[in-house]
């Protein structure tokens, strides 16, 4: 999950500072800077001491290095430069600690960007890391990519990170959002065939999108809070992305949109089978087919019924699969089986 940055002490299990005297003789297992900014998990606490940020990174990474050896596993933010350079010199320890990397999304662009992502990930990589990944798709793709063993990159399905409880409403348009690896070039292409008022919110678009934009079209940034507002009151969410051979992309948006009982459309790329169930839990259509894009927006707004039903079994999936309880819970599932693996940390 992504943290924002706080200056202070550790906390532990049940709110025990690791700073205090008292965490001196505890040898507890697990290390992690993940959940900080998040409700406390008793699945998480019982058996990890979190490492809250501090607002420098450079004092993060110290803290890091610093509490390391007390412990057998460490599971840091991939998402995180601070924890990739942790990942980095912890795994130049030699008797170091496992490390888990959770959020393991780097994206191949090509150019520089790509040659210092290997670099980088090179330097994490060893027998004592596990990369984390979002989808079925990236346990071949990530290892082919960033030229790593296939065992060291697992899927664990990726979580709803809404820190609301505002009740949804249906206002009968349809609303798309984000930036990362989005197409929204069929979704402006299709507009004009929806009878329906669409908003796109991004700050970027593919380049590809046509000139001639429908009367009924919205596009443009909007503030987090608006951004949040809009896909709330939404009949339809639709989550176009781009088709790529080196990762997923979209899960913020469409788990959390599934949590708050939306029907969804959404592009079929990679991971979103291992999510969404085409026609119980969400519509998947074909990437780059603007057509079926609007048949299947169409098709739900013509049916308020199904447009319920769907609805109503994303949000039961969401909340009865993917919460951070769940994620926390495959984490430390896969820290068990990478320390209990045939190669002795120490």
């Amino acid at each position: 999950m992504a943290h924002t940055n706080v200056d202070g002490p550790s906390v532990g299990p049940r709110g025990r500072l690791l700073d205090s005297p008292r965490m001196a003789e505890a040898r507890r297992r697990i290390l992690s800077t993940l959940f900080s900014a998040d409700p406390l998990m008793p699945v998480w606490q019982e058996r990890v001491d979190t490492l809250r940020p501090r607002d420098r990174d450079a004092a993060t990474i110290a803290a890091v290095l610093r509490r390391a050896g007390r412990y057998d596993a460490v599971v840091l933010d991939g998402s995180a430069r601070r924890d990739q350079v942790a990942a980095a010199l912890l795994r130049r320890l030699p008797r170091g600690p496992a490390i888990v990397v959770a959020d393991s999304a780097w994206k191949a662009g090509g150019g520089w960007d790509t040659v210092v992502n290997r670099a980088g990930i090179r330097m994490i990589d060893g027998p004592r890391t596990s990369f984390v990944v979002p989808s079925s798709f990236e346990t071949e793709s990530f290892p082919r990519t960033w030229r790593l063993r296939c065992s060291r990159v697992r899927f664990v399905p990726w979580a709803v990170t809404l820190k609301d409880e505002e009740p949804s409403t249906d206002n009968g348009r349809v609303f798309a959002g984000g930036n990362s690896l989005r197409d929204y070039g069929p979704l402006i292409a299709a507009a004009g065939q929806i009878d329906a008022p669409v908003d796109i919110a991004t700050n970027v678009l593919t380049g590809a999108e046509p000139v001639a934009v429908a009367a009924n079209l919205t596009v443009g940034p909007r503030p987090q809070a608006e951004y949040d507002a809009m896909l709330r009151a939404a009949a339809v969410v639709v989550v176009p992305l781009q088709a790529r051979d080196d990762r997923s992309s979209g899960q913020t948006t469409y788990v959390n949109a599934m949590a708050r009982g939306k029907a969804i459309v959404v592009t079929d790329t990679p991971g979103v089978r291992d999510y969404i169930t085409d026609g119980e839990t969400g519509l998947i259509v074909a990437p780059g087919d603007g057509t079926a894009m609007a048949q299947a927006i169409t098709r739900l707004l013509n049916d308020p019924a199904e447009r319920a039903r769907i609805g109503r079994q994303a949000r039961d999936h969401a909340l009865g699969q993917l919460t951070l309880t769940h994620y926390a819970t495959r984490l430390l599932a896969l820290v068990d089986e990478t320390l209990a693996g045939p190669a002795p940390r120490r």
